[in-house]
C-alpha cells in the first residue's frame, strides 16, 4: 500500500492555517512549497534516506511535517517576515532593485554581522565572497544583495550557509542572496536545505532528530539551542511561542507530540504552559490537550546528511518584534586564517579531482573522473585536490571509512583522555584512551566533539538515554574527597567517606561538593546547623547576613558566634 505524498497530507487548506492568506507575505505559497519538495527530492531520488517528508508510513511524515512548521512558523513570525526585522527593519524598492534599512544604520560604510571575511568560495569550509559595505545610491539605504541577513521561512543567514544552499539548489546565492526573500521556490528550498543537512550545535539534523529520535526538542536544538536550550534571558517567551505553534501544525495535522528532550529546560516550559494557561511566559492555549508523546515512534535509522556533515551555524536572528540574536553567533573555529577575497575559479576539474561518490554505498570520495555535470559546473563546491579535504567536507561522520576504508583505524594512539559518542559502537559516551579509540574527525577537533567528563558528554549526547550512558560508559573518579548529601541514613547530613551512589559519582558536578558548607547549604539549605553538627563539625555559622529581631527593632548581623566583629549568633535553622 502507497503511502500518501507530503502535498497530499498537508493540503492547502492546512497550509492556510499555518499562513493564513490575510496576513502571510507574498513569498509563502502553497504552490512553492510543494514545488520546493518535488525539486528536493528529484534532485535526492538516488537515495531515499535524502528525501524529506518521505518517511516510511504515513505517521512519520505528519510528525516531520509538523514540526517543520512548528519551527517555521516561529522563525518567520507566522510567514509575515520574509526578511530578517531587523536587519531591513524598511525597505525600498528603485529600478527593480531592493533596499534595506538595517536597525542603528546612519550612512557610510557597514559590516555585515553575518558575514565571515575569511571564507571565500575557494576556502574550505567556504564561504560567499563579503566585507565592508558601501552606502548605496538611496541614502540611509543598503543593497540586500549585499547582506547575508537571516531570509525565509527559517531565516537563513551567514554567507557560508548562502553558498552551500545555493549549491545544493543549484542556485547563486552568493550573487543574489535575496532571491530568498522574492521567490517562493527558493526560499523553500533553502528551509528544506537546512532541515535536512545543518546539525547546528548538536550535530544532528532536524530531519534525523523527527525521523530517527522521534524528537521535536533536538529540531531546536539545531535551529536556535544557543538561546533556547534552556532559555537564555528574554527567551522564555520565544520558547512558549515556539511550542504553541508546533501544537498547533500537530493539532492541524492529526499527531500528538514528539518528545522534548533535546532541548534543556523544553519539557518544562511545556509543562508549565499547559498546567498554568501561559503563565509568565507566554500563552500556549494550542497545546491544551495536545498528547505528549506519539503513539508510534518514527522507524527509520539515522542517515548522514548528504552535502554538509560539517555542522554549518543555525539560523540566528528569527524575525519577530524581539529579534532572536541582535549580535551575530561567531563565526565557525575551523575558518582559515583571514585572507583576501578571491574570486570563484573558473576552471573545470581534472579527473584527478575528488568529489563524494553518492552513488551506490555512498561510503566516500571517488577521483575517477566520472562526478556529475553539476559537480564539475560547481568545483568550489564539490572538487578537491586533497582526499582529506573532500572526507572532512562531505564524510565527516564517517571520516575513517572515507579515507581508509575501515572504521575501526581510530587514531592509533593512547588517545585524548577525553570522552566521545561511540555512535559505531556501543552508541554510549567513552574515554578516548588506547581501549576505545575516538574517530579522527573527533579527536582532531576536540572542542567541538569531545568532553573532559562523561557526565557533561552524556548530557550533550544522550540526555534521551542519560542512565544507559552513565551506567555503561567511561569511568570516573571515585571522588572520595569531595562531600555528598547522605539522604538514605535518616538525617541531614553530608559525608566524605567515599561511599556515595555511582548516580553521584557519575554527576559529580550535580552533587559533589568540595566543602562541608557549601554541601549542606545546597541540599539542606532549611537545616544548615544540623548538617554541620551532624557531619562532625561544630555548627559555627557560615557568616551570612541576616535580621535578628531581637535587637531593638531588628538589626542586620552575620550568622556567627557572637563575640567577633558583626556576628550576632547562629541563625535559626528556618
Amino acid at each position: 500500500m502507497s503511502v500518501a505524498a507530503p502535498c497530499t497530507i498537508l493540503t492547502s487548506a492546512i497550509f492556510d492555517i499555518f499562513a493564513p492568506a490575510a496576513t502571510r507575505n507574498a513569498l509563502y505559497t502553497y504552490a512553492g512549497f510543494c514545488s520546493a519538495i518535488n525539486s528536493w527530492n528529484t534532485i535526492n531520488a538516488a537515495n531515499a534516506a535524502n528525501q524529506i517528508f518521505m518517511g516510511s508510513t504515513e505517521l512519520d511524515r505528519r510528525h516531520e511535517l509538523a514540526a517543520f512548521f512548528g519551527n517555521t512558523m516561529h522563525e518567520s513570525d507566522h510567514f509575515q517576515a520574509s526578511r530578517e526585522y531587523y536587519m531591513c527593519q524598511t525597505t525600498t524598492t528603485v529600478g527593480g532593485t531592493v533596499y534595506c534599512d538595517p536597525t542603528g544604520y546612519n550612512g557610510g560604510t557597514y559590516n555585515d554581522p553575518y558575514c565571515n571575511s575569511a571564507l571565500t568560495a575557494l576556502t574550505n569550509p567556504n564561504g560567499c565572497t563579503c566585507g565592508t559595505i558601501s552606502e548605496s545610491s538611496q541614502a540611509g539605504y543598503l543593497e540586500a544583495d549585499s547582506l547575508f541577513l537571516g531570509r525565509g521561512p527559517i531565516q537563513l543567514s551567514w554567507n557560508y550557509n548562502y553558498i552551500d544552499a545555493g549549491a545544493a539548489l543549484s542556485v547563486d546565492l552568493c550573487t543574489n542572496p535575496d532571491l530568498v526573500a522574492t521567490d517562493s521556490v527558493v526560499a523553500w528550498g533553502t528551509a528544506l536545505w537546512f532541515w535536512m543537512t545543518s546539525g547546528g550545535q548538536s550535530g544532528t539534523t532536524c530531519h534525523d532528530s523527527v525521523i530517527s529520535y522521534a524528537d521535536f526538542g533536538g529540531t531546536l536544538h539545531t535551529i536556535n539551542g544557543g538561546n533556547e536550550c534552556p532559555a537564555a534571558s528574554g527567551f522564555d517567551g520565544s520558547v512558549v511561542s515556539r511550542l504553541d505553534d508546533y501544537c498547533t501544525a500537530a493539532t492541524s495535522l492529526g499527531v500528538g507530540l514528539l518528545g522534548l528532550t533535546n532541548c534543556n529546560g523544553l519539557q518544562t516550559a511545556f509543562d508549565e504552559c499547559i498546567s498554568t494557561g501561559g503563565g509568565s511566559n507566554g500563552v500556549c492555549t494550542a497545546c491544551d490537550g495536545v498528547t505528549a508523546a506519539p503513539t508510534e515512534g518514527p522507524t527509520s535509522a539515522p542517515t548522514p546528511p548528504p552535502t554538509n556533515p560539517i555542522p554549518t551555524k543555525s539560523p540566528t536572528s528569527a524575525p519577530t518584534p524581539a529579534p532572536t540574536t541582535l549580535a551575530p553567533t561567531p563565526p565557525p573555529t575551523t575558518a582559515p586564517p583571514t585572507q583576501s577575497p578571491t574570486p570563484r575559479p573558473t576552471r573545470s576539474p581534472s579527473p584527478f579531482l575528488w568529489y563524494p561518490d553518492w552513488s551506490g554505498a555512498d561510503q566516500g570520495c571517488a577521483n575517477d573522473g566520472n562526478e556529475p555535470n553539476y559537480m564539475t559546473n560547481n568545483p568550489s563546491a564539490y572538487m578537491y585536490s586533497e582526499l582529506s579535504d573532500c572526507c572532512t567536507k562531505h564524510y565527516n561522520w564517517i571520516y575513517d571509512t572515507c579515507m581508509y576504508g575501515d572504521i575501526s583505524s581510530g587514531s592509533g594512539g593512547v588517545g585524548t583522555g577525553l570522552y566521545f559518542p561511540d555512535w559505531l559502537g556501543m552508541d554510549i559516551c567513552e574515554l578516548d584512551n588506547d581501549g576505545s579509540v575516538a574517530p579522527d574527525y573527533m579527536s582532531s577537533n576536540p572542542n567541538g566533539w569531545m568532553k573532559s567528563t562523561l557526565d557533561d558528554c552524556c548530557m550533550s549526547y544522550y540526555q534521551w538515554n542519560y542512565d544507559v550512558c552513565f551506567g555503561n560508559g567511561g569511568t570516573t573518579s571515585a571522588a572520595s574527597w569531595l562531600y555528598y548529601p547522605n539522604w538514605s541514613g535518616g538525617t541531614n547530613e553530608c559525608l566524605d567517606d567515599g561511599n556515595q551512589p555511582a548516580y553521584m559519582t557519575n554527576y559529580q558536578s550535580m552533587h559533589m561538593h568540595t566543602t562541608l558548607e557549601s554541601c549542606c547549604e545546597f541540599n539542606y539549605s532549611w537545616d544548615i546547623d544540623t548538617c554541620m553538627a551532624g557531619s562532625g563539625v561544630v555548627a559555627t555559622g557560615i557568616s551570612r547576613w541576616y535580621i535578628n529581631w531581637n535587637i531593638g527593632d531588628g538589626e542586620c548581623v552575620q550568622d556567627c558566634t557572637v563575640g567577633t566583629g558583626s556576628c550576632g549568633g547562629l541563625a535559626h535553622a528556618w
